[in-house]
């Protein structure tokens, strides 16, 4: 095993892949790392801020924003939410939703604010913050 330091990337993903070149300062002082060999890397990525995870498809874009239903007591509220990462099924938000709300999954465009709603079994809950 080695380990190593991430000193540059491409800055973006390639949107076919959706991966990101990036170079690795590892030392090889014994020579066991030859050049054009392909390796498995895992990287640790720090979060210093806890996350509130919800499904990709709780996401609203319109008029007001991004959005996710709520519903609490029958009632929906449309609440303003900052994505903080992608992960393609699922999104972390960096504000909006303090975890452990029930979210609407696939709303339909004429949801609004205060509308009285009957939750299916289905429901889906926001995940409670984490930290990595």
């Amino acid at each position: 095993m080695f380990t190593g330091t991430v000193s540059r990337t491409s800055v973006s993903l390639a949107a076919g892949s959706r991966t990101l070149r990036a170079e690795v300062d590892v030392d090889n002082s014994a020579h066991l790392l030859r050049p054009g060999l392909y390796a498995q890397v895992t990287i640790d990525v720090p979060r210093h801020q806890q996350t509130v995870t919800v499904p990709a498809e709780a996401l609203i874009f319109n008029a007001g924003g991004t959005q996710v239903a709520t519903v609490a007591d029958g009632t929906i509220r449309l609440r303003k939410v900052e994505i903080l990462r992608d992960h393609g099924t699922s999104l972390e938000l960096a504000s909006g939703l303090d975890g452990g709300e029930e979210v609407v999954v696939n709303p339909f465009a004429a949801l609004s604010d205060g509308q009285k709603v009957k939750a299916d079994d289905g429901q889906q809950t926001a995940s409670a913050p984490t930290g990595h």
